[in-house]
């Protein structure tokens, strides 16, 4: 059993990240999330089982995309169903549970936790783990434990970025963060191996699943318009940082920021100074 309290240090940054992250990307991520829940939905629709389906949402942060399965659910009348999320990070389950308590008229509940428990086997119909598995320590180890804890022909539904070039807005806030945390410029040649910035390419997925016994389904390329109002909207993800509401270095962070989309992406901003960094994301359906 893993608890938050063993690794309530390592998760601190995303309980900060938390707001930000709801305001930042939810509502820009919306199609992806919307890419899960349709192939869940699929899945339940099938009738496979008797059972109730049960459904676990592996590092669901700020509530996704098990509140997006949750409301295809009730549009559908598919209320047989157990629904789990857990994540480690306290602030991102406090986001997930404020927004889940928004949500009205629902006949289906979410149990959030911050723990799990991997030595369950055979018990999930489904799991679903978005933008997680690039970046565990132990990938293998982690879809293996993901292959116990699905029944026989479950599902395992993931999601990550193929390439650094298809998601510039992630390479620019990356990029910004570093040049105001140290005055220098990253050589973005090397953002692919960058802890913090991993994509996986599609020979590189394939391999990491199948050598887990994995059986890929379905491999969908999701388009994310990525629009944003001007740069402070994107900026407004690292507001945390004293540099954000620092008017002489908030101008800095700007500038640098109109320099990446210039010669990194060649985008200038419109006449109301918005701007669209259009990204991709895979969603991976994989059956045990």
């Amino acid at each position: 059993m893993t608890t938050i309290e063993s690794d309530e240090d390592a998760y601190d940054d995303w309980s900060t990240l938390a707001s930000s992250y709801q305001d930042v990307f939810l509502p820009r991520f919306q199609p992806m999330y919307d890419t899960i829940a349709h192939y869940v939905v699929k899945k339940i629709q099938s009738k496979d089982t008797n059972d109730e389906y049960k459904v676990l949402d592996y590092g669901t942060g700020p509530g996704e995309p098990i509140l997006t399965i949750l409301q295809q659910l009730e549009t559908n009348k598919l209320y047989n169903v157990q629904l789990k999320a857990i994540d480690f990070s306290q602030g991102m389950i406090s986001v997930a549970k404020e927004r889940l308590h928004e949500l009205k008229n629902r006949h289906l509940i979410v149990n959030f936790s911050t723990t799990v428990d991997s030595s369950n086997t055979n018990i999930y119909d489904i799991i679903t783990t978005s933008l997680v598995l690039p970046y565990a320590s132990d990938q293998r180890q982690m879809l293996r434990s993901f292959f116990q804890q699905l029944k026989p022909n479950g599902l395992l539904i993931s999601s990550h970025w193929p390439h650094p070039s298809q998601v510039p807005f992630l390479s620019i806030l990356k990029q910004v963060a570093h040049f105001m945390a140290t005055d220098k410029r990253i050589d973005t040649s090397h953002l692919e191996s960058d802890a913090s910035f991993i994509c996986w390419p599609e020979d590189i997925t394939k391999n990491k699943f199948i050598a887990e016994k994995f059986k890929i389904e379905q491999w969908i390329t999701v388009d994310l318009p990525m629009l944003f109002p001007d740069i402070r909207t994107l900026l407004s993800f690292w507001r945390m940082d004293t540099w954000f509401t620092d008017s002489s270095l908030y101008l800095k962070a700007e500038k640098e920021t109109m320099r990446i989309l210039r010669q990194d992406f060649h985008l200038e901003l419109k006449s109301n100074e918005s701007f669209e960094l259009p990204s991709k994301a895979i969603v991976v359906v994989a059956c045990k």
